[in-house]
């Protein structure tokens, strides 16, 4: 496992919910709902997925801690399960509940969820528990907590990929004041481990975002001084030639509560 830093705001150091929100405020809100559905069932994270969502029964009962921009909270709840989008900025819910009042957002702790023990049925959480600088282990036993015996869990992780570990062995990531812990970057073998030590069956992990690991290669090479058009051009054809296994940008993961 390996630790990312980012240099800390000048006016507010680093606040997680600083960060997080103003992450969240530069991205447009959707309107058109199935557009989102149909956008959300298009990412590479369902089609890892799907299978293990079509033999969920209706009603289950579903968290998506860290919820984001709420594509997949609204998709689930679409196809007929109660789903709570979870996220613990205060700014994040309030828009959320304004923008889709159809749905359920609650300002929630994934390190203490509000939720009772073996109550919930599968716990979706898309680059979130890897912002923990102690480690996996206070999410993953608060997600062990809440799920029911057999409950699914469904996560992705930055990838620590061949280009991210060329780079680690050219620059020594040593953080002084200026910098603050990010996230951490998980190798396969590493986020089966993380699972398993926390009493989980792992079912499948797989590398994705083959396309924006490409993508950051380029950039590193100094190719971005290409015409967007073309360097995206570029990016899709190269990332076709890559193995995901060396330059895929996340891993997914899906396991179960013994």
């Amino acid at each position: 496992m390996i630790k990312d830093y980012i240099i800390k705001n000048k006016k507010n150091g680093v606040n997680p919910q600083i960060l997080w929100t103003n992450l969240w405020k530069k991205k447009k809100l959707k309107n058109d709902i199935k557009f989102i559905v149909n956008q959300t069932k298009n990412s590479e994270e369902y089609g890892i997925v799907k299978n293990f969502i079509k033999i969920l029964p209706k009603k289950s009962r579903i968290i998506d801690g860290g919820c984001g921009h709420g594509e997949w909270v609204i998709l689930l709840n679409e196809l007929g399960f109660i789903t709570d989008g979870l996220d613990f900025s205060n700014v994040i819910i309030t828009g959320l509940k304004k923008h889709y009042p159809k749905y359920s957002w609650k300002k929630d702790d994934i390190t203490n969820l509000s939720y009772k023990d073996s109550s919930i049925d599968t716990y979706f959480s898309w680059g979130v528990f890897e912002h923990f600088e102690d480690g996996f282990s206070r999410p993953l036993k608060e997600a062990y907590r809440v799920l029911r015996k057999k409950g699914y869990l469904i996560i992705s992780v930055p990838y620590d990929n061949f280009r991210m570990r060329l780079q680690k062995r050219k620059i020594k990531n040593n953080p002084n004041d200026n910098f603050h812990f990010y996230q951490w970057r998980l190798r396969e073998h590493e986020l089966f481990n993380e699972l398993s030590i926390n009493n989980f069956e792992v079912l499948k992990i797989n590398y994705i975002h083959k396309i924006q690991g490409t993508k950051r290669l380029l950039t590193s090479l100094k190719l971005d001084f290409l015409p967007t058009f073309f360097f995206d051009r570029l990016v899709i054809i190269i990332s076709k030639l890559l193995p995901s296994k060396l330059f895929a940008h996340m891993l997914i993961a899906v396991a179960q509560k013994k």
